[in-house]
């Protein structure tokens, strides 16, 4: 398109005119709506996650109902990104009472101070790899009123008293012995 000559008053401003009107010209073919389109990534698999304590078929006392998520990267180059880890008790957020520690995540599906309702619970996990590919993992979790270390409502007090102290009898020999190694070490 051929330039006017822009000499006189009105002249100017009918070369600024036509200036503005062909720059939006220009800028309108330039801006061509184009639909959003999901990244792929060829060839990356999602990371892995899992409930692992309760397992399948256990239930947890209303009282402390403490879940246990494991994860794993599934790529060496696509690390896992802890900060997207979220999780979620019947639709509401408990990302806030779990706690990250290396490749697994535990905490409360309640806050502190607070029972679970007894029956089952809708638990959902998410984890996400640094590139943004998430996996998840959905369970149903039943909570009880009582419940003893192998995931059985107690019958009785005594069982779960003797199991306590057969635990902690072998918690202090393990110490005792870690001690000893240490000095042995040394």
């Amino acid at each position: 398109m051929r330039r006017p000559q822009c000499r006189s008053g009105w002249q100017i401003i009918l070369c600024i005119a036509m200036s503005l009107g062909m720059s939006r010209a220009a800028d309108a073919q330039q801006t061509i709506p184009t639909p959003p389109v999901a990244p792929v990534i060829p060839g990356f698999h999602a990371p892995a996650i899992a409930l692992a304590s309760p397992m399948e078929g256990n239930v947890v006392p209303q009282d402390r109902p403490v879940a246990v998520f494991r994860f794993n990267a599934a790529e060496a180059t696509d690390p896992i990104d802890a900060l997207s880890f979220a999780v979620t008790v019947d639709g509401q957020d408990k990302t806030g009472f779990f706690q990250l520690v290396g490749t697994e995540a535990w905490g409360q599906l309640t806050a502190p101070g607070h029972d679970l309702a007894v029956g089952p619970h809708d638990v959902w996990a998410r984890i996400c790899s640094q590139r943004g590919i998430c996996s998840v993992a959905r369970a149903t979790v039943q909570a009880t009123t009582s419940i003893s270390p192998g995931g059985l409502a107690a019958s009785g007090t005594s069982n779960s008293r003797g199991v306590a102290a057969s635990a902690r009898g072998k918690l202090n020999a393990i110490d005792r012995a870690v001690q000893a190694a240490k000095v042995l070490v040394k």
